[in-house]
């Protein structure tokens, strides 16, 4: 069931508080974009792969262990003080 209700309008004062909070919801995820990219060519270059898996891609959303996990079913493997780094 939808239900048509109309939005309440409230002032620019109002509404300065929600601005700066999409402001800084925009720029933080900008900046995680920016690292996201760098850190995937980063390994893309490193470990000479074509193509980074979906997970890989995704490697903020990953505990270590599962990273570990996906690198090496890129057969990627890690020394111990990479690892520990």
């Amino acid at each position: 069931m939808i239900i048509n209700e109309q939005l309440k309008e409230i002032s620019l004062q109002e509404q300065q508080h929600f601005i700066e909070k999409a402001d800084k919801m925009l720029f933080l995820n900008k900046n995680l974009q920016e690292l996201s990219q760098k850190f995937q060519r980063l390994l893309t270059r490193k470990f000479e792969l074509e193509k980074l898996t979906t997970k890989l891609q995704d490697w903020y959303l990953l505990k270590f262990s599962e990273f570990v996990k996906e690198l090496k079913k890129s057969k990627i493997k890690l020394s111990l003080k990479e690892e520990m780094e």
